[in-house]
């Protein structure tokens, strides 16, 4: 009994597979990544100004963080 080969292995076949995972998992973790900075800018925003100086931050510095869009660092 003769078997065609079309040039590929099982591992070939899997390699577009690993490479879609992989993008997969970088869109998840910048999804993630962004949900965290606007969580964050948010909490920052609502501290009153005896939380401020406690961690040595001014409004201003507050405004400017919680007026950058969530893709920003």
């Amino acid at each position: 009994m003769a078997t065609i080969s079309f040039g590929l292995s099982r591992s070939s076949l899997f390699r577009p597979l690993a490479t879609v995972r992989q993008g997969l998992v970088a869109i998840v973790d910048c999804l993630l990544i962004w949900q965290r900075r606007a969580d964050e800018r948010l909490w920052l925003g609502q501290m009153d100004d005896h939380m401020l100086k406690d961690i040595g931050l001014s409004k201003a510095d507050v405004s400017r963080e919680t007026e950058k869009p969530f893709w920003k660092s």
